[in-house]
Order: C-alpha cells, then structure tokens, then sequence
C-alpha cells in the first residue's frame, strides 16, 4: 500500500533527491580539480569534456529515476507535484553545488589564484584601461560569493527547465481518465 502524498513528504524526498544530485556533481568537481595535474591540455581537455558529458547524462536520468520513483512510492501524486518536487530538488543540489565550489576557493592557496589572475591580466594588459585592472582585482577579492550565486543560478535554472520538462510526463497522463462511458439513458431507449 502507498503512502498518502504530502507537502513534508515532498520536502523530505525532495532533500534525499538533492544530496543525491549534490554528491553526483560534487564527485564531478572534485574529478575535475585532479584533472588539473595531468600534464597536456589535449588530454586534459578531452578528461574533462568526457566527464562532463558523463555527470550531465547521469543528472537527468537520476532527476528522471527519482521522480518515477516518487511516483511508485506515493499515491496521488500530479504532474504538478513532480514539477515541485524537482524544483525543490534543484534548489537543495544547487545550494550544494554552490557551496562545494564557494569552499574550493576558499580553501585554494592564495598563490594560485594570483598566479591564474596574474596569466589572464598579463594576456589583456595592453587590451585593458586602468578602471578594468581595478575591476579584476575586485573581482578576485569576491570570487568566492560571485562564483557561489553565479553557479546557484545556474544550477537552480538547470534543475527548473529540467523538472518542467520531465515532469509533464511523469506520472503519464491518461488521455481518456475524465471521460465517463455514458450509457443510455432508459428513458431515451422507451421514447424511441
């Protein structure tokens, strides 16, 4: 027998679902940062475009699998219900995502950052006004709250689309599920 659906149980299945989605492209984050030891851009490139593609398939079919299962686990779930649940899904994997990249920085030597910032200004120096230098140094000393909502948003709007798109189809709609099967009235059959 199933369970009753309810707005906590959408909440807690819905916050399951999320570190799920979190851990898939936590493990992805954490792949590429190794990936940044392997010497060749070439292969490097290619690693991390192969894993990318990788942990997006895996995404989607996990925001698919969940819902389905939220359906076989719950009655009286809609349409409109599955569209929640993965927007709160979306939103709860974003904030993980978010945050994992927020600490990376956090935590990266300061020397790196520098060195990153220092080789992209060096390359734009002659491009760049003095107003633009400050403007990047700004930037760096923010990095870490800018990338935070920058990869929230994008994140969130991800799972959004995704969820509105997946979720007109599950649970599968039944064309003929309103319509009634008339049988003629008796009155109508003695009249004839």
């Amino acid at each position: 027998m199933k369970d009753e659906f309810t707005n906590g149980a959408s909440w807690n299945e819905a916050a399951k679902a999320g570190l799920y989605l979190g851990a898939v492209s936590s493990v992805y984050i954490g792949i590429s940062e190794l990936l940044q030891m392997i010497d060749g851009a070439v292969l490097q490139g290619f690693l991390k475009t192969l894993f990318w593609a990788v942990k997006f398939a895996l995404c989607i079919w996990l925001m698919v699998f969940l819902m389905r299962n939220l359906v076989k686990k719950y009655s009286g779930v809609t349409n409109a219900d599955t569209f929640r649940f993965g927007a709160r899904t979306a939103l709860l994997s974003a904030l993980i995502v978010a945050s994992v990249y927020a600490v990376i920085l956090i935590v990266m030597p300061e020397d790196s950052i520098n060195a990153a910032f220092d080789s992209a200004t060096a390359q734009l120096t002659g491009k760049l006004d003095s107003n633009s230098l400050a403007m990047i140094d700004t930037f760096k000393e923010n990095m870490p709250v800018i990338i935070f909502f920058s990869e929230f948003i994008y994140c969130f709007t991800f799972g959004l689309i995704l969820s509105l798109i997946v979720s007109r189809s599950i649970p599968p709609r039944n064309p003929f599920a309103n319509v009634e099967d008339s049988e003629p009235d008796e009155q109508d059959s003695e009249n004839e």
